[in-house]
């Protein structure tokens, strides 16, 4: 229980340093040049909705993976417990087939929750690049507006 609480504690400290980093450097960048931060922070709403939806679908398929992989463990103690049962009667190979099965779901659903988190990742750093790219473009005008 005492690790649980200091790795919790932690959790919590870590979050609020970030969140404190965040507002620090949001408020920097818009008391330095206000229209260039809120074009940037256009992106924010966007990434949010992505992360939201390929979350939900993540856990779901991440969940059903464990799932799979649980009553595989299951099907394999059941059949160790019982392994003079499933040797009288000759259920050895049938006892190996469900096992398989079972593991083979598991790792399919493990592929595509891995997959969906890859294509996360490479939508979440396509926006924030498609993001910079209108920062340099605004401010670029911007300095030469100014010059």
């Amino acid at each position: 229980m005492v690790h649980i609480s200091v790795a919790v504690g932690r959790q919590m400290a870590d979050t609020l340093m970030m969140a404190v980093s965040a507002a620090g450097c949001l408020g920097v960048a818009l008391a330095l040049n206000a229209p260039l931060a809120l074009v940037m922070l256009c992106v924010v709403p966007l990434v949010g909705i992505v992360i939201l939806v390929f979350s939900c679908c993540t856990r779901r398929i991440s969940r059903r993976a464990g799932e799979e992989l649980a009553q595989g463990g299951t099907l394999a103690t059941e059949v160790i417990h019982g392994i003079r049962t499933v040797a009288a009667l000759c259920a050895q190979k049938w006892a190996l087939g469900l096992y398989e099965e079972k593991m083979r779901l598991s790792q399919k659903f493990s592929i595509r929750s891995d997959a969906l988190s890859g294509v996360l990742i490479g939508i979440t750093g396509f926006l924030f690049y498609c993001t910079y790219t209108f920062a340099f473009i605004i401010g670029t005008e911007q300095v030469a507006n100014d010059a």
